[in-house]
């Protein structure tokens, strides 16, 4: 165990500060910052320092998108203050954003990852939507919609608000298959409508 944290990216000793009446760690290089998974739950709890509407529709907007690839494939992070392998998860569950955890000693956000957290779980509770991006016009059909299911509304809902993303493995079960169960519902009524369409195109031509 080292005396102090060390930032895992920049391996520079990390000092401690005050965020929204919380104390937690952070490396001046990176901007990134460890903190306890309580301190955490503080944070996004209290909202002592709302995020702004912006931050709210672009926490949105990445949680549609999805974690990028490369974030997907890098290797483990080690804990700034064991040095052990931490453990990567979706924070929530589906906000998009990666963080690492050590059950022994907390949690590893990248630098603006704090910021984008506290501005997903604010805007889920507020009722706001993600939407994935628009498709290009070559993926629409001649009735506008898209081509495929990729691009698709997902809403977050208060169930996925409520979550902390740092507690039972981060990922809750009964959140997690809220989520799957209305996807799966929402494929099912585009499957319904994509048949409706294709009768009615079927008795059209007939007709004719």
């Amino acid at each position: 165990m080292r005396t102090e944290p060390w930032c895992p990216t920049c391996i520079l000793p990390l000092t401690s500060r005050v965020h929204e009446r919380s104390v937690i760690w952070s490396c001046g290089r990176c901007e990134g910052v460890f903190l306890p998974a309580q301190e955490l739950r503080t944070i996004v709890a209290e909202e002592a320092e709302p995020r702004s509407d912006d931050e709210r529709r672009a926490a949105m907007a990445a949680s549609a998108a999805g974690p990028a690839p490369d974030e997907l494939e890098q290797p483990p992070t080690e804990c700034p203050w064991c040095a052990t392998a931490m453990t990567r998860s979706n924070y929530g569950g589906d906000s998009g954003v990666l963080i690492d955890r050590c059950d022994a000693c907390g949690i590893w956000l990248d630098g603006g990852e704090l910021e984008r957290i506290e501005a997903w779980a604010e805007a889920a509770r507020a009722g706001m939507v993600a939407r994935a991006p628009s498709p290009p016009r070559s993926a629409l059909g001649s009735d506008g919609a898209p081509r495929y299911e990729e691009f698709q509304e997902v809403t977050m809902g208060s169930r996925i608000a409520m979550s902390d993303g740092v507690s039972d493995g981060l990922l809750i079960g009964s959140v997690v298959d809220a989520v799957l169960t209305e996807r799966s519902r929402r494929r099912r009524e585009q499957e319904k409508e994509r048949d409706l369409l294709a009768w009615a195109e079927q008795q059209r031509s007939s007709d004719r």
